[in-house]
């Protein structure tokens, strides 16, 4: 049960910073790697995050 209860917890985080790149790309006209780099997300992130806004 702790495992299903991490993985949600997980996926919420991940969408949570899905929305914060937006609304810093949106809010300040930023490229997403300009709205990563402000966020602090780490390099070994990034590419799945810029997917992930991309496919939205």
């Amino acid at each position: 049960m702790c495992k299903v209860l991490d993985e949600a917890e997980a996926r919420g985080e991940q969408k949570a910073k899905l929305r914060d790149i937006k609304n810093v790309m949106e809010s300040f006209g930023v490229t997403i790697e300009k709205a990563m780099e402000a966020l602090k997300i780490p390099t070994d992130q990034q590419p799945m995050y810029a997917g992930l806004v991309n496919a939205n």
